[in-house]
């Protein structure tokens, strides 16, 4: 089966350009962001960036990071740590149309789980946004509000963790 060939390791900056790519295929235009975000992301808080690999390329991705629970991280905003957060946010998962059927978001959430976990966080979040709600509930988030501050279709999301 293909979905056992692919791996699933941690990013770099060096992949920072082939992630790039993947942003520009899965996100209009409206929920794209500048490298530098993700240059940032990587800097800030490393255990958060985690890639999908096939045949040695870059297929997927999934950043997270600490922050406060039922608090929207804007669009192109750098990321600082404060050392009060309580919960571990999805800045972003995509992959790449053609790999979809692969189970590659269970394998990308194993991760944000599991770094979750070292944390020891209450609480996991983010902001669906292109009618990406419906999944979101089935991996056990709730509406929390519409975010109306730099997204165009975006729903805050939260689910209790511990």
């Amino acid at each position: 089966m293909l979905n056992k060939l692919v791996k699933i390791y941690q990013l770099s900056e060096e992949h920072l350009f082939e992630m790039m790519e993947i942003h520009k295929n899965c996100f209009q235009e409206v929920h794209q962001e500048n490298l530098f975000v993700y240059d940032t992301l990587i800097k800030v808080f490393p255990n958060g960036a985690w890639g999908a690999f096939y045949n040695n390329k870059l297929i997927g991705y999934i950043f997270f990071h600490p922050y406060k629970n039922q608090t929207v991280k804007p669009l192109n905003s750098k990321l600082t740590l404060k050392g009060d957060e309580d919960c571990m946010y999805i800045h972003e998962i995509a992959i790449l149309p053609q790999y979809r059927s692969l189970y590659i978001p269970s394998q990308l959430m194993k991760e944000f789980d599991n770094i979750s976990k070292l944390h020891h966080v209450k609480y996991q979040s983010l902001v669906s946004v292109q009618s990406s709600m419906e999944f979101w509930r089935k991996q056990g988030f709730s509406v929390i509000k519409e975010v109306e501050e730099s997204y165009v279709d975006g729903v805050l999301m939260s689910k209790n963790f511990i």
